[in-house]
């Protein structure tokens, strides 16, 4: 088992990543969520994009939430807000893609 950098979590949200029975798992321990696939790359994918579905599901849901479930979409929210920003970026100039 060994610990993965989670993008734009802010360090509020650890994942983990491991082998077992042939099949590679990703878990983010604060919100008791895992994914599981045949290879690394499509574990990792499928974690980000469940956890943007279980986001806008409580997102959907806010005042209706337990507790519990409100904590996770404070977290996510967190997370999100990182994602968008990131995406939001001004892209770095193509210097020197077009040299003749």
């Amino acid at each position: 088992m060994r610990k993965i950098f989670l993008p734009w979590s802010n360090d509020t949200l650890s994942a983990w990543l491991w082998q077992s029975n042939h099949k590679t798992i990703v878990s983010i321990p604060e919100l008791g969520f895992s994914c599981f696939a045949d290879t690394e790359s499509e574990a990792v994918f499928k974690l980000f994009s469940s956890l943007i579905k279980y986001y806008q599901a409580l997102k959907s849901a806010k005042n209706k939430l337990t507790p519990r479930a409100y904590e996770h979409y404070k977290l996510l929210k967190i997370w999100i807000k990182g994602v968008e920003a990131k995406m939001q970026a001004s892209p770095a100039p193509l210097v020197g893609l077009y040299r003749r």
